[in-house]
């Protein structure tokens, strides 16, 4: 088939050259399937038939692409070559059935001063591995960085995890938390009072800096140094002039945590440790993500929890004593009780998924105690859609297989998004892949597989026994499944716990795990609940694996609030990709990820930076074109969507547009200067 990409950008390799009347011809080589380049000043359609030549490849040149560029580069492949394109160029090709390329649209758009002029030399190894993507296996933005990359694991479960990185300059410092300190390449400048206007124009001329603004009230001069140019270099110059009063950085602030007004939360150490309230800035979750917890079942009618609990509204509304929406579940208005009140009753359950015992309650409300209502406690979704599935009968303290598979194929049904598994155990019998060496079939592997066809991201306890699970697997944390996420237990001082499973390979990474203050179940409390809602007698402290995996469903489920189009291995790899380490290398060599979760840095990883403006998890050509689309007045972007494209430094968000369009072609490019920081 015929495959149609739209690119504005292409590294800084790439330049527009001035047009000359004698060319010289270009050098266009190939080594170790790598493409050479060297060519200056070219026109851009001899430099493609070249490269035609060279390659032994058909390209169809477009009139009008006669403008000349100025290459020193080396690239992976053909198409990343073409997909390499002059920061002011604009490229509109075709890949064609005999394996070719047809050149369709090619157009040289003015330099400006703001134009990046760096070259990649061409004895250096293209920035980027393989395809620009990354592999079909890369997570992350289109153009994914190779750095930061989390090697992949012998057990089978995990593709490649690669983080993103953020472009600053070489040596520019950051923050105590990763973000950076400074914008690059910028200074403010404060001149003498009187000042001559001659003289400070002939000083920005004379270290080469460009005048973005003066700050209003002030003597004040915001500039931006040329591109390359050495800070303390330029520094020097401006303190060395006589009407020069003060030279400082452009520093970044950033906005601090936002603190609900829940009187228990400074009792929540948890929510601090992986960074919940900077998150909160981002989101505080959305009631469109389901999460199912199975397990004990959920007292639903905790009065922090119960604006957060799943309502199936056609049972609600529907008449009593009959399946009103046809799902097999008569009056299944809050979830399912698919043990019943005793466990030598084989039946289908009951529709009152009622937590008697405590543990699914507690596992609630560290997902999603409602925060901010003025009472108890907050989860780490504030909003959410909690789905109670309860698999524990009132009179036993063990669950059985038929029904935590009803409760999973309940939950596909459902539409959740996420499954907590606060809960597990061993099994000599399964073999690696999952199957069975005693000849019977695994129902529980299968159960999983179909979360995992249906795009459901299961995050399972590790276990609480102090147990390598490489050597003792837990199931189903240890399946080999690319769903699956196994949580092992952070204790409140920063390390492992020591009753914590463990395994380099089958757990991936710990959260909060002792001494949590969650939510605990009242159901046997007679009429109804009582004041004052801050008793002790509605909180309680879980310590342990089952503690430590419900703030990661609630990491996930905040992450499908603002990216509800990500799918489950993408999640997962921001959650696994942008960890905490542990302070302990023998903590670090434990654990997959080596590190503890960090929400904030989580949705950081999936592109909460500028120029994610479709918050689809990556900066791609078609985030500029919705800028300009926008600028064209031919859609609307929400508030979220103008923050992320705010490339320039607007005050407004509103202002978005043409600039900032062209900033994130400069990011995608790898032109180096002022790029969009994460977080900022």
């Amino acid at each position: 088939g015929v495959f149609i990409f739209a690119l504005y950008v292409v590294a800084a390799c790439i330049m527009p050259g001035k047009a000359t009347a004698d060319q010289a011809a270009p050098i266009v080589e190939t080594a170790g399937g790598r493409i050479i380049v060297k060519a200056c000043d070219v026109s851009l359609s001899k430099f493609l038939e070249q490269v035609s030549l060279r390659t032994s490849t058909p390209i169809r040149a477009v009139e009008g692409s006669d403008f000349p560029v100025t290459i020193d580069a080396r690239f992976s492949s053909l198409e990343h070559l073409l997909q390499t394109v002059c920061v002011s160029l604009a490229v509109v090709y075709e890949r064609q059935e005999d394996g070719g390329f047809r050149i369709l649209r090619a157009e040289a758009y003015p330099g400006g001063a703001g134009m990046a002029s760096g070259v990649i030399s061409s004895d250096s190894d293209p920035p980027y591995e393989g395809e620009l993507s990354g592999g079909s296996d890369a997570v992350g933005f289109s153009l994914t960085p190779t750095n930061g990359s989390i090697p992949s694991k012998p057990s089978g479960v995990d593709e490649r995890i690669t983080r993103p990185s953020v472009r600053l300059q070489s040596g520019e410092p950051r923050q105590a938390e990763g973000r950076p300190s400074y914008r690059p390449g910028q200074l403010l400048v404060q001149f003498t009072p009187g000042s001559d206007p001659a003289g400070v124009k002939a000083l920005h001329a004379s270290i080469g800096s460009r005048v973005l603004r003066v700050v209003h009230g002030s003597r004040i001069h915001q500039v931006a140094l040329p591109e390359g140019a050495d800070m303390s270099t330029a520094i020097k110059a401006y303190k060395a002039s006589p009407i020069v009063e003060k030279v400082g950085r452009n520093s970044l602030r950033y906005p601090l945590g936002i603190v609900p007004n829940d009187p228990r939360f400074s009792e929540q150490w948890a929510l601090g440790a992986v960074r919940a309230p900077d998150a909160w800035s981002i989101t505080t979750g959305s009631t469109d993500v389901i999460v199912a917890v199975i397990g004990t079942g959920v007292d639903y009618k905790h009065p922090d929890l119960a604006a957060n609990i799943w309502i199936n509204t056609e049972e609600l509304h529907g008449e009593p004593g009959v399946d009103d929406d046809g799902n097999g579940f008569v009056d299944d208005i809050y979830g399912w009780d698919f043990a019943g009140r005793r466990a030598d009753v084989y039946d289908d359950g009951t529709p009152e998924p009622m937590d008697v015992f405590g543990h699914g309650t507690q596992v609630a409300g560290i997902i999603g105690a409602v925060g901010d209502n003025g009472i108890g406690i907050a989860g780490v979704c504030w909003r959410t859609n909690i789905l109670p599935l309860k698999v524990l009968a009132d009179d036993s303290d063990t669950m059985e297989m038929p029904d935590i598979i009803a409760a999973i194929d309940y939950a596909i049904a459902a539409g959740v998004r996420v499954v907590n598994c606060s809960f597990g155990g061993t099994d000599p019998n399964i073999n690696p892949d999952g199957s069975m060496n005693d000849g019977t079939d695994n129902l529980e592997w299968e159960a999983f597989s179909r979360l995992r066809e249906a795009g459901i991201l299961a995050v399972c306890a590790a276990g609480n026994s102090g147990r390598d699970n490489d050597q003792t697997p837990l199931y189903p944390a240890s399946y080999r499944l690319g769903n699956i996420i196994s949580v092992a237990w952070q204790a409140e001082k920063g390390g492992l716990s020591r009753n914590s499973n463990y395994g380099k390979n089958s757990v991936h990474l710990a959260a909060p795990g002792e001494k949590v203050l969650s939510t605990a179940s009242n159901a046997g409390l007679t009429g109804g609940w009582k004041v004052p809602l801050d008793d002790d007698a509605l909180y309680v402290l879980m310590s342990g694996t089952s503690a430590a995996t419900p703030h990661v469903s609630a990491a996930a489920a905040l992450i499908y609030s603002v990216c509800p189009s990500m799918d489950y291995l993408q999640t997962r790899a921001a959650i696994l990709g942008s960890v905490k380490p542990f302070p302990s290398s023998t903590d670090r060599e434990k654990i997959f990820s080596g590190g503890t979760l960090d929400v904030f840095g989580a949705l950081r990883f999936l592109g909460f930076i500028k120029g994610d403006v479709d918050v689809n998890g990556r900066v791609d050509p078609f985030d500029a074109v919705l800028l300009l689309r926008y600028s064209a007045g031919l859609i609307e972007l929400n508030d979220l969507q103008k923050q992320n494209g705010n490339m320039t430094g607007h005050e407004d968000d509103d202002d978005v547009g043409v600039p900032d369009a062209v900033e994130i072609l400069r990011l995608l490019s790898g032109a180096r200067g002022e790029q969009a920081q994460q977080g900022s």
